[in-house]
């Protein structure tokens, strides 16, 4: 029975004599025009929902009664070709990107067109493997975080003779315009579905990505994937138009429609509606009618939400200051810890602070000058054509060299690589990329990852152009000599050198042209950090020096997950091995999320403070009993180096202090620095040179003598300072 919203106020019997004629009367002349809904089900509100997990509050949404889902497409309907999984499995996935006009809407449905039609050959696709759907955020361009849980699906094998389209429900209420729906892979089978595709170019919002060594590696794809969704919004048109809403709450699953459960009426116009009468870590009910000429439809269904405080981000440090000698590390830490609600997600940066000199820092760390800025950086190429390995023959062309093994593992973002790929278009990766000729500023979130881009451009080889690789134990070298730029024909002769700590330098021998089409940089693993220093400029010249050192301080884990009441150990290492004598700041943002709202980051001051005095600890069986000067390490070296010295004496009354000098010489002679003036109980000693003379300057590069002189005894040895 339809229920009534306005019932007529008690009446005494002579009143309700006197109502009755007069109710008879105006019926005769003033119908009433009965509504028929009941028990119509789509009477009553298409759909009803309400959020979770809010602080404090419940947000609620409905949708108009009688509405038709939209069906949003991007494909022509006839399946041209598939795209299948490529064979090499890591964590496969195809995406399309949807937007809506209105928001928020409701998606109800993906469908997705799974072919029977493999390709020629293939034996490792079957139509009925299972799959599952994900619902993504739009992350610039590209999916990002998951809207939803996966919703697992497969093809029942009864559809077309080309396919069948399987639909999966997902009832999401969104609140952003766009959004991707992903299609993804099963790991675990061994064959795999294949999705459809027309070859149409229209839309080009189709994506095949895939997950390895745990980052997404997304790559736009040239024709539109048979992926369709459903969605439902307010602004569809609809015959049922109510005159408004009533909300009904209740504290447990099944509660009854009542004056004691009514909270609140709402105009036709209203679809939304906030409870902030609620308490956190409680559950709520709620249903929803429609009103029709003073009559109520049946209830919507019936939804649950319970508020919940939402995260917190602290730390136990406010600042953090370390004293390290020159070339050395050190381990600190950090805690970090949610005492909120809900998951908490971080990210962190390093934010460097350096002088004038320093030309750019990233969000890792990275820092990088050249020999136009800092005159102490010196260009002086590392001819390795004789002592080098040709890497290509006179025929390559457009072609990817590697994976090559490297003589040691090369620190970068972080990680450690043992292979090293060379492309012909002026990158090194330690990843198997394919050839990318049209470069893109940094960071590039589609690839390349794992880069290091001397003069990313549009270049291929002549029959004249050389590609060398030399390799130490503490130092790497790729030249690429008379690459020839594809469209003007321009030459360029350059190389990267990688060194066992970890720096990167560029040199610029040779271009015939300045080209401003080109990328220089270097970017992380996946995409979310690159020290870009130039693209498209008119930047690169002949004998130019770019100099890229790894940050002084690293951090582990950079990323991650803090669940309620739970905490995070974040390992801080500090190192000084390309530092000089001095104070260096900088400062540890951290970034951080849950499901509702970003938070305030925090800032951490970071102070580093870098002497170059080093002393080694001994047990008494390790006092020497005799003088000696060690060969600095490394050498040739830049800016730093170890010289390691010994103090001791067999004579009589061996164990007393002897007056000993460190000093370092020129090739002329002359005094450029004293490392070491004063008196030396035996033992074992390690000083640091920075690379700079008495007054702070840093030297040039060349060949240098370091002198250690203990009473009668007196040493010298060559190192080589490169720049």
């Amino acid at each position: 029975m339809p229920k009534l919203i306005s019932p007529l106020p008690s009446l005494s019997e002579n009143q309700r004599i006197v109502a009755l004629p007069i109710l008879l009367l105006s019926l005769l002349f003033f119908p009433v025009k009965v509504f028929p809904f009941s028990p119509q089900p789509d009477s009553a509100p298409s759909f009803f929902t309400a959020i979770s997990d809010m602080d404090g509050k419940i947000p609620l949404y409905w949708f108009k009664p009688g509405i038709n889902p939209e069906e949003k497409i991007f494909d022509d309907g006839t399946k041209e070709l598939q795209f299948y999984v490529s064979d090499q499995w890591y964590e496969n996935c195809a995406a399309e990107k949807f937007f809506s006009p209105s928001t928020p809407f409701l998606l109800l449905k993906s469908k997705v067109f799974i072919s029977y039609q493999g390709k020629s050959g293939d034996t490792l696709y079957d139509a009925t493997d299972p799959f599952y759907v994900t619902i993504n955020k739009d992350d610039h361009g590209k999916p990002g975080l998951p809207l939803s849980e996966p919703v697992y699906a497969k093809a029942s094998e009864n559809g077309s003779s080309e396919g069948e389209w399987v639909e999966i429900e997902h009832n999401l209420l969104i609140t952003e315009d766009t959004f991707w729906v992903v299609f993804h892979w099963l790991k675990e089978t061994s064959t795999s579905p294949l999705i459809g595709a027309d070859n149409s170019t229209v839309h080009r919002s189709s994506f095949w990505g895939w997950k390895k060594d745990g980052y997404w590696q997304w790559n736009q794809w040239n024709f539109n994937l048979m992926i369709r969704c459903l969605t439902l919004s307010n602004d569809l048109q609809t015959s049922l138009l109510p005159d408004g809403y009533n909300l009904y709450r209740g504290d447990s699953s099944n509660f009854s429609i009542s004056t004691e459960s009514f909270l609140k009426y709402f105009p036709a116009d209203s679809f939304y509606c906030l409870d902030d009468q609620v308490t956190n870590g409680k559950g709520y009910y709620y249903k929803l009618t429609s009103l029709y000429s003073g009559q109520e439809s049946d209830t919507s269904n019936e939804v649950q939400a319970t508020p919940r405080l939402g995260a917190f981000l602290q730390s136990d440090l406010d600042s953090l200051e370390v004293l390290l000698p020159s070339g050395q590390k050190k381990e600190e830490y950090l805690q970090l810890s949610n005492p909120g609600g809900l998951p908490l997600d971080y990210n962190i940066e390093f934010e460097l602070s350096f002088d004038d000199s320093t030309k750019g820092t990233d969000s890792y760390g990275y820092y990088w000058s050249d020999n136009l800025t800092r005159k102490s950086l010196s260009y002086e190429w590392m001819d390795i054509s004789q002592r080098g390995m040709l890497i290509n023959s006179a025929a390559d062309k457009d072609k990817v060299y590697g994976p090559i093994p490297l003589s040691f593992p090369f620190p970068f973002y972080g990680n450690l690589y043992d292979s090293l790929w060379i492309l012909t278009n002026g990158v090194l990766s330690f990843y198997p990329w394919e050839l990318r000729f049209v470069n893109q500023p940094l960071p590039w979130a589609q690839g390349y990852f794992r880069l290091t881009a001397p003069l990313w451009s549009n270049l291929t080889l002549n029959q004249n152009s050389k590609i060398y690789l030399f390799q130490s134990s503490d130092s790497i070298v790729v030249s690429f000599v008379d690459l020839k730029h594809f469209k003007t024909g321009a030459l360029f002769t350059f190389q990267v050198i990688l060194t066992k700590p970890g720096s990167i330098d560029f040199q610029y021998e040779k271009l015939s042209q300045s080209n401003d089409t080109a990328t220089v940089g270097i970017q992380n693993e996946d995409g979310t950090s690159a020290l870009l220093i130039s693209y498209n400029q008119d930047y690169l010249r002949d004998s130019l020096r770019i100099s890229i050192n790894p940050p002084f301080l690293q951090v582990s884990p950079m990323k991650g997950k803090i669940n309620p009441g739970e905490n995070q150990t974040i390992k801080l290492t500090f190192d000084s091995y390309f530092l000089w004598q001095g104070l260096f700041k900088g400062k540890l943002k951290v970034f951080s999320q849950d499901k509702n709202h970003s938070l305030n980051p925090l800032s951490l001051p970071v102070v580093l403070n870098v002497d170059t005095t080093t002393s080694v600890q001994n047990t008494p069986e390790q006092i020497p009993v005799a003088f000696e000067l060690g060969q600095n390490y490394p050498n040739p070296f830049n800016p730093l180096t170890t010289i390691p010295f010994k103090a001791g004496s067999r004579k009589l009354g061996a164990g007393s202090l002897t007056r000993t000098t460190l000093k370092i010489y020129n090739v002329l002679g002359q005094l450029v620095k004293t490392l070491v003036d004063e008196e030396k109980s035996p033992g074992n000693y390690q000083v640091i040179w920075d690379g700079k003379d008495q007054r702070g300057n840093e030297v040039s590069s060349g060949i240098y003598f370091y002198q250690l002189k203990a009473g009668n005894y007196k040493e010298t040895r060559k190192m080589s300072l490169l720049r």
